[in-house]
């Protein structure tokens, strides 16, 4: 999941890695689907998305996870006390997403 980062460059939107613990690094605004190169890659921001996960629990919401990654379960408070919770997705199948970025993003603390 990545979040945008910086100003457009060359046309393209810079972005890097969330981090649900700050802030400044969320929302997740789409998933990487496809990297074309080191500096470039094809980020999807809605829309169904399969065989980038497996093992996904049909019928769940997807959050922004610890390292960035999806989850199945809102993530736990990490030992600085503050997460944002994202829902990102909804799992259609073991294997299929519906992504949906713009569900809203909330502060919890311990």
């Amino acid at each position: 999941m990545v979040y945008v980062s910086g100003d457009v460059a060359g046309g393209e939107y810079t972005v890097a890695k969330v981090d649900y613990t700050d802030r400044a690094k969320m929302p997740s605004v789409g998933m990487i689907v496809t990297k074309i190169s080191s500096l470039l890659c094809l980020v999807q921001v809605s829309g169904e998305v399969k065989n980038l996960y497996t093992g996904l629990v049909p019928g769940k919401y997807c959050f922004v996870g610890s390292d960035g990654r999806l989850v199945q379960a809102v993530p736990s408070t990490p030992s600085l006390g503050v997460r944002y919770s994202q829902p990102v997705a909804y799992a259609l199948a073991s294997n299929t997403l519906l992504l949906h970025m713009w569900l809203p993003t909330i502060r919890t603390a311990d």
